[in-house]
């Protein structure tokens, strides 16, 4: 039996033999214990010059060719020889000024008595779990263990924070009267106000859990408006701030599909499979909405016939000038986020529609996103 699993295990390590490699490892999602049990002869190889595994075939019981000592495989042997588990990188999915205004600040003891403020860190992770064409049950290890986890102050995650994609977020806000009867001068008629919106609209496209950082970016950006639009007294209506939109028509209607002349500080292209089971944030979406302050534009791919995806929704949106007109005619941003399959798709999409508009086509369209990209007003975080 040693003889017949060394030369199966050779053969899955040899690149002649990749489908078989495929067949076994990747498509069944075998890990360390499923293989290491299906190869249960494998002994662990002892010597001066370290330790590795015996693939020598003799069933380890010494009476082999090979005179090194051989021995039954521990955990202490495998921890030396298999390589350490790699990180799982995550996007943050909520913003530090957000947690400013909806009072989410929080006071932290550290181990040695200190005090220090802080907030919460929220990640989307999608739970990996489902079963091969075979039947095997399989579950990802990070995103299992997170399932898992229950609320304590004694449970403790090792994490740390690195910069992301998106570090130039336009934050700038401008004011403007609006309203108001006749008169050029100077003085301003009693019944017009001041109107704030953002310097840079910036569009969010993003599938599944993509839209984390997204969401960021849109909770910082509000957080920001928030803070810097504070109400005065003449501003207050019962108690409440309700900022006015520049160069927007009416109302925002309810539904995920705006007109055209629409304008606003921030529009999200958001896309899943399913509006039932995987519409992430959705009463946060909608709630800045009917507030308008987000144009929002969905994508269920899985909940009619024709499957519709993210790229192909901002693409036909506003009969297909909807980025042409963000980028060229509003000079907004745009930022991506989710799969790298997707956000290729969404890109390509986007040099389509400026190469239509712009006098070199598809050229011009492509020198444009690549400055677009330099100075921090397109970004990509794709994995």
């Amino acid at each position: 039996m040693g003889r017949d699993q060394r030369s199966k295990l050779i053969s899955l390590s040899e690149t002649e033999d990749a489908q078989l490699y495929g067949d076994y490892i990747i498509r069944e999602k075998r890990d360390w214990c499923a293989v290491l049990f299906d190869f249960d002869s494998v002994r662990f190889e002892g010597g001066e010059g370290g330790g590795g595994i015996d693939l020598s075939g003799d069933d380890g019981d010494g009476s082999g060719e090979n005179d090194m000592q051989v021995t039954p495989l521990t955990i202490e042997h495998l921890l030396l020889l298999l390589p350490p588990i790699m990180p799982r990188h995550f996007s943050i999915a909520s913003a530090p000024s957000n947690a400013i205004v909806q009072g989410h600040e929080h006071g932290y003891t550290h181990q040695d008595g200190s005090q220090f403020g802080g907030f919460d860190l929220e990640l989307c992770v999608a739970i990996v779990e489902g079963e091969t064409r075979h039947k095997r049950k399989f579950s990802g290890l990070c995103s299992g263990y997170l399932s898992h986890l229950k609320p304590s102050l004694e449970q403790n995650v090792r994490v740390w924070i690195r910069p992301g994609s998106f570090g130039k977020l336009p934050v700038d806000i401008v004011a403007s009267d609006v309203g108001g009867e006749g008169g050029g001068g100077e003085e301003k008629s009693s019944s017009s106000r001041r109107s704030h919106h953002f310097e840079t609209p910036i569009m969010c496209i993003g599938a599944g859990t993509g839209v984390a950082p997204l969401r960021s970016l849109l909770h910082e950006r509000e957080s920001r408006f928030t803070l810097e639009t504070q109400p005065n007294d003449d501003d207050n209506d019962n108690g409440r701030f309700q900022p006015t939109l520049s160069n927007t028509t009416g109302s925002m209607p309810h539904e995920t599909t705006p007109t055209a002349t629409t304008n606003l500080d921030n529009v999200l292209v958001f896309g899943c499979r399913k509006s039932t089971t995987d519409y992430y944030y959705k009463s946060e979406w909608e709630d800045m909405q009917n507030k308008n302050r987000l144009r929002l534009l969905t994508a269920f791919s899985q909940d009619q016939k024709h499957k519709i995806y993210v790229q192909r929704l901002a693409r036909e949106a506003d009969s297909g000038y909807l980025i042409a007109k963000h980028i060229v005619e509003n000079s907004g941003a745009v930022y991506v986020a989710g799969g790298a399959k997707m956000a290729r798709a969404v890109r390509e999409e986007i040099v389509e529609c400026l190469g239509k508009v712009l006098p070199g086509g598809e050229r011009d369209a492509k020198l444009l996103i690549k400055k677009l990209q330099r100075i921090g007003k397109f970004s990509v975080e794709a994995w």
